[in-house]
């Protein structure tokens, strides 16, 4: 069985490429591009005067939502989109804005307000969007409640939703690894990872049981050989190979290079047996 790649999702605003490509562009692009930017930059500071009084007036993006009260989901959902259709920045702002008052809110409530968008019949799209705001901020604050709360969506197409969970289980492994692989073998027992693939394989538990390897090498050896003895063999390969290629590696170099013998592939195993140098 090949043994697969898998590369977290990069989620960076790359301003300087922006910049690069301006020089790129049309006389009135490179206008749109100085609104937009100027959103940004008042999102930072609100307080700052908007050099173009019409435009701050009439445009979606400068309908910042309120400060107290209930949030209205509904709303930012719609400004979200329709900034976006416009190809700009300025969605950015609603994202600050909303980010600032996550972090003001605990696990619970973030998980109230889930329920709320859950109830409001968005598009799928919609409701996407705003659930990868909510997502980043519940994680930090109860990993073991974002894991609880999205479990039943692993085996959707989104990669990211499952990198965002795959975070959320290493956070929760950090603090208490008895309880994290506890919950992750009551899920597999649940079907919770279970492949609707011929072969039996599963991505979401592959990504899952990498982390558990990460977890296991240092603190309990023992119970990683165990762990890895009972996963089928095709299997077993790929969640070594999925540990081998992370970062995590490189880190613990001497217990990655008696992993990498598991490898049967002889030209993988040396591609990485010669990173692990």
């Amino acid at each position: 069985m090949k043994p697969i790649r898998l590369l977290p999702p990069v989620l960076a605003l790359v301003i300087v490429g922006s910049w690069l490509g301006i020089q790129r562009k049309s006389l009135a692009t490179l206008e749109q591009d100085d609104r937009l930017l100027r959103e940004l930059l008042a999102a930072a500071n609100p307080a700052a005067t908007v050099s173009d009084p019409a435009r701050a007036g009439s445009t979606l993006a400068n309908k910042r939502p309120n400060d107290k009260g209930p949030i209205r989901w509904k709303q930012i959902a719609d400004q979200l989109m329709t900034m976006r259709d416009l190809g700009g920045l300025g969605d950015l702002r609603v994202k600050i804005h909303i980010q600032q008052r996550l972090a003001k809110m605990t696990g619970l409530e973030i998980v109230s307000a889930l329920d709320d968008i859950a109830a409001l019949g968005l598009t799928t799209e919609a409701r996407a969007e705003l659930e990868e705001i909510l997502l980043g901020p519940l994680i930090h604050k109860d990993p073991q409640l974002a894991l609880t709360r999205f479990v039943d969506r692993l085996q959707e197409g989104s990669g990211g939703l499952r990198w965002q969970l795959a975070n959320a289980m290493k956070a929760w492994a950090k603090k208490d690894p008895a309880a994290t692989q506890s919950w992750f073998d009551q899920q597999i027992a649940a079907g919770k990872f279970d492949s609707k693939a011929l072969d039996g394989r599963s991505e979401p538990r592959i990504i899952f049981e990498s982390i558990m390897v990460e977890t296991l090498l240092s603190s309990d050896p023992p119970a990683l050989g165990r762990r890895l003895a009972a996963l089928p063999e095709n299997q077993r390969a790929d969640v070594v190979v999925a540990f081998l290629e992370s970062p995590a590696a490189t880190n613990n170099k001497e217990q990655a290079r008696v992993l990498a013998a598991q490898i049967a592939d002889e030209s993988r195993r040396a591609a990485i047996l010669e990173r692990l140098k």
